[in-house]
C-alpha cells in the first residue's frame, strides 16, 4: 500500500522552544556555578597554596560544563517527544494536518 502523504521536507525550520529553554537554563546554571566558584576562590582560599586554587577552579569549570551540556542533551531528548503546534509532523516527517498546497495538488 502506498502512502498518500509522502515525506515533504519543510523549507522553514520548526521552532524548538524546549531546546531553547534547556539551553537558557543550562547557561544560567553554569553561570551560577562559575560565580560561586570564583567567590569561593577569592574569599575561601586567601591563605592556601596554588594547587588547591587550581583544583577548585578546574572542578568548578568541569561542573559548569557538565551542567550545561547535560541540560541541553536532556532538552533535546524531551523535544523529540513533543509535537510542535506550529507544524505538527509524525515520526516519519509527514504532516499531521493537511496543508493547502497538498489539497490543491490532489
Amino acid at each position: 500500500m502506498t502512502d498518500p502523504t509522502p515525506f515533504q521536507p519543510d523549507p522553514v525550520p520548526t521552532p524548538t522552544p524546549v531546546v531553547d529553554a534547556g539551553q537558557v537554563s543550562g547557561l544560567i546554571s553554569a553561570l551560577i556555578i562559575t560565580v560561586v566558584t570564583f567567590i569561593f576562590e577569592i574569599v575561601g582560599h586567601a591563605d592556601t597554596n596554588a594547587l588547591i586554587q587550581t583544583v577548585t577552579a578546574v572542578v568548578g569549570a568541569a561542573a559548569a560544563l557538565v551542567t550545561y551540556f547535560t541540560q541541553v542533551a536532556q532538552s533535546k531528548k524531551a523535544a523529540a517527544k513533543v509535537t510542535p503546534l506550529a507544524k505538527p509532523r509524525d515520526n516519519l516527517g509527514r504532516r499531521l494536518i493537511p496543508h493547502p498546497e497538498d489539497v490543491r495538488a490532489a
